[in-house]
């Protein structure tokens, strides 16, 4: 077999192995939540399949700054196989913040591994969130009522003197 000859089946091979590579597009409804303490929000998603073959969703990964606590359950619940072109919408995964976590913002990223076989676990998709910790409504309230208070007392010593 001549290298022109050899050239052109692994030249072939490649094309056709790579046209049959998994390939998804994933986004999050909302990339920025609000949370109050002590609260759980489900993040939701969409996940398409762009490629031409189906694409086997194994596996997932994520990173979060703490105090977030991500349960990544409902992406194993209902992220199946994709056929080309199909589309899931839905729950991809709970977070969680702790009652004395202090205000302020959260950020995170969760991936989608897989591939075209059921073993596949290559980096498939990746999107990143952000949680803003708001205070509570009984803090906020709280809040207003010492401002109006220090505001009287200023009020009656400045009327007193």
């Amino acid at each position: 077999m001549s290298y022109r000859t050899f050239s052109i089946i692994v030249a072939s091979l490649l094309t056709v192995g790579a046209s049959r590579a998994a390939t998804i597009t994933f986004d999050l409804a909302s990339s920025l939540v609000s949370l109050r303490p002590g609260q759980t929000i489900t993040v939701s998603g969409t996940i398409r399949n762009t490629g031409t073959g189906i694409a086997f969703l194994n596996g997932d990964s994520f990173t979060a700054m703490a105090p977030l606590i991500v349960d990544d359950s409902p992406f194993f619940l209902n992220a199946p196989t994709l056929a080309p072109g199909s589309l899931l919408t839905g729950p991809v995964f709970f977070v969680s913040i702790s009652t004395n976590t202090a205000v302020g913002l959260y950020t995170g990223s969760f991936s989608i591994l897989g591939g075209d076989t059921a073993t596949a676990s290559a980096l498939l998709a990746s999107s990143a969130f952000a949680v803003q910790v708001v205070p509570e409504p009984g803090t906020i309230v709280a809040g207003g009522l010492a401002m109006i208070v220090c505001g009287l007392e200023s009020r009656r010593r400045h009327r007193g003197n």
